[in-house]
């Protein structure tokens, strides 16, 4: 009879692997979003900025040269 494709010995590292590295992935989660500013570009587009909350202070998400970060939002 053929051994079956993955053994004991290597789902368990592969398991335990998963499980930490969710925990980690957990404590790093974003904060909810403070100061929504939501401008109206054109009739179908929008520029949406925001600030988040890092260990305790507030901080600007830094993703754009010119300032906060920019969402673009248009409707299809």
């Amino acid at each position: 009879m053929a051994k079956p494709g993955c053994s004991a010995a290597l789902l368990l590292p592969l398991l335990l692997g998963f499980l930490s590295a969710s925990s980690v992935g957990a404590d790093t989660l974003l904060s909810a979003p403070l100061n929504v500013t939501i401008r109206e570009i054109e009739v179908n587009s929008a520029v949406v900025t925001w600030e988040i909350l890092e260990g305790g202070s507030r901080h600007r998400i830094r993703r754009h040269p010119t300032g906060t970060a920019i969402c673009w939002v248009a409707s299809r």
